[in-house]
């Protein structure tokens, strides 16, 4: 079991770095175009009886392949047995169907705890993501995995299902 205090002093640390990752990201000031996402989950897979909290910074990033893409930088952290603090950098595209909105997204992410599912610090994260618009406000279905790409063994990564709302300023 890890000290809660550890890992409360892990995510704030973490929390300065992403702030530091931001502004060498981007080091203009905030714009509208931004987002601030919130993503409440749990463990899924090999992932199970874990919860996940994220939050993340994103901005839009022109086109990409025809579609709207962004870069988002993001800290958070997962409890249980395998759990970590982490903060990432990824690029995806994001498209509208029948009033539905998808994004898909990849980037690499450093992790504060290895374990017998994620046996480096440095880590490849993907997520897949479903958002509608419930009484005018923005809420996502959210998948994401973790893994290191098979950069060293065991590894079985991990998984997490979420829930997620933003807001623009």
């Amino acid at each position: 079991m890890r000290n809660t205090a550890s890992l409360s002093a892990t995510t704030g640390r973490l929390i300065t770095t992403v702030l530091l990752c931001t502004s060498l990201f981007d080091s203009a000031p905030l714009r509208a175009e931004q987002d601030l996402s919130l993503e409440l989950g749990t463990g899924v897979l090999y992932t199970d009886n874990s919860s996940l909290l994220m939050l993340g910074l994103e901005r839009d990033d022109g086109w990409l392949f025809g579609l709207r893409s962004y870069i988002t930088t993001n800290v958070g952290a997962w409890s249980g047995d395998l759990g970590a603090a982490n903060v990432g950098l990824a690029k995806g595209v994001t498209w509208n169907m029948g009033g539905w909105g998808y994004r898909l997204s990849s980037g690499v992410s450093l992790i504060s705890n290895t374990s017998t599912h994620l046996s480096t610090a440095f880590q490849f994260y993907e997520q897949f993501l479903v958002s509608t618009s419930i009484a005018g406000h923005p809420v996502a279905l959210s998948y994401r995995h973790w893994s290191n790409g098979n950069i060293k063994k065991p590894n079985y990564g991990v998984d997490f299902l979420g829930l997620e709302t933003r807001m623009t300023w």
